[in-house]
């Protein structure tokens, strides 16, 4: 009770060690040594980058899901596990997942062409396979980078955006099909608008039944239907002058977050997630072995050494790694899952990355490395 009055009265400490795992019993076996070297780190990194807020998450076998803050969502109030944070770029796995188990059902194939669901789309490649939008390969062009768009989005905040009105920004290609890779936002649009128009379903709500396991409290994508009202915390960016401000108060409504298609998540929710999708039963064995056929990335993430459907691999301290990354004006995310000793490491923030010097891609491969260390001296023993 001293802490949690503690955490109340002094919002501004960091609270890792003293207010951080209120909500996480002590670890079995000696782990909890392995959780205070996961919290001073993940602090330290806090400290020294300027977070504002941040989430983190580890999940080791054998033991229960660890968790830890920093911070505050917003002044006076300290960042909980149970806010959810945008996730960027993470949101291209949800959907990728979402639309590869209409592939494991038949609904769909890799081999479908868009003109099936979009023939009158003159924009839209009617011949472009699915594949192309799987693996990032189909050369279309982000459609939040066209011209008219960001105008369109902040011009009524209260505006709700379907796909196809979203799809109508999408440019000329940039290279041929399968001749490079790009992970452009225009492929998720365009499984998620699939997906919406073979299951009947708004893409949230099929997110939610399909991935969620009938929606937790801890996630919440646009369409969702939620009994109660989503716990989306507070995101800062920065302005022009150089100035941090209030991004949730400024612009979050309908329009951003039904043009965005983001999915907003707890760092608990993301680890959990990412133990199905690599282990559990999200996917059949052969909807999993395609995820995991990886093609040549662009080096725009620090260790990324290609792209597979919906995820990334990555190099880190000679291991190799699976996961994802995201950023948005006012959001910064990452998690890793390490197939060799099955640690899971999430870590969500509420700021634009360059606020924090996009320490996520420094620190949470770090944590997976010192995680790492007790599976295999557990191994050992």
């Amino acid at each position: 009770m001293k802490n949690r009055a503690a955490c109340a009265l002094f919002p501004w400490l960091t609270l890792v060690a003293a207010c951080g795992q209120l909500t996480t019993p002590p670890a079995p076996d000696g782990f909890e040594v392995t959780t205070a070297r996961l919290a001073g780190t993940f602090a330290d990194s806090a400290r020294a980058n300027g977070v504002i807020g941040a989430q983190l998450a580890v999940s080791v076998p054998g033991q229960p899901v660890w968790t830890s803050v920093f911070g505050t969502d917003s002044p006076g109030v300290p960042m909980t596990e149970d806010i959810l944070l945008g996730t960027g770029s993470i949101s291209k796995m949800f959907s990728a997942v979402a639309a590869l188990r209409l592939v494991d059902r038949g609904q769909i194939s890799f081999t479908d062409t868009l003109g099936r669901w979009f023939p009158d789309a003159a924009n839209l490649p009617a011949d472009l396979q699915l594949r192309h939008l799987f693996w990032n390969q189909s050369g279309l062009p982000e459609y939040g980078a066209a011209a008219g768009y960001a105008p369109a989005v902040l011009a009524d905040l209260s505006r709700t955006w379907t796909a196809r009105e979203l799809l109508a920004f999408v440019g000329p290609p940039t290279f041929a099909p399968g001749a490079s890779w790009y992970a452009s936002n225009t492929d998720r649009v365009l499984l998620a608008a699939i997906g919406a128009m073979e299951t009947g379903l708004p893409h949230g709500e099929y997110l939610r039944r399909e991935l969620f396991e009938g929606g937790g409290g801890e996630v919440w994508s646009p369409g969702q239907a939620d009994p109660k009202a989503p716990r989306i915390g507070t995101h800062w960016a920065q302005n022009a002058a150089g100035q941090t401000i209030n991004y949730s108060q400024a612009v979050f409504g309908p329009s951003l977050f039904t043009s965005r298609l983001e999915t907003y998540i707890s760092a608990r929710e993301l680890v959990l997630f990412a133990r199905r999708l690599f282990e559990g039963d999200l996917l059949s064995v052969q909807a999993r072995a395609s995820m995991l056929t990886f093609v040549p990335a662009d080096g725009g993430v620090p260790g990324q050494t290609g792209g597979g459907i919906g995820v990334r691999r990555f190099s880190y301290s000679g291991r190799t790694m699976y996961g994802n990354s995201g950023a948005t004006t006012n959001s910064s995310a990452m998690y890793l899952y390490d197939p060799g000793t099955g640690v899971i490491v999430s870590m969500n923030t509420n700021q634009a990355g360059e606020l924090h010097r996009n320490s996520h891609f420094t620190v949470v491969p770090a944590l997976v490395i010192e995680a790492n260390r007790f599976v295999e001296a557990s191994r050992n023993r």
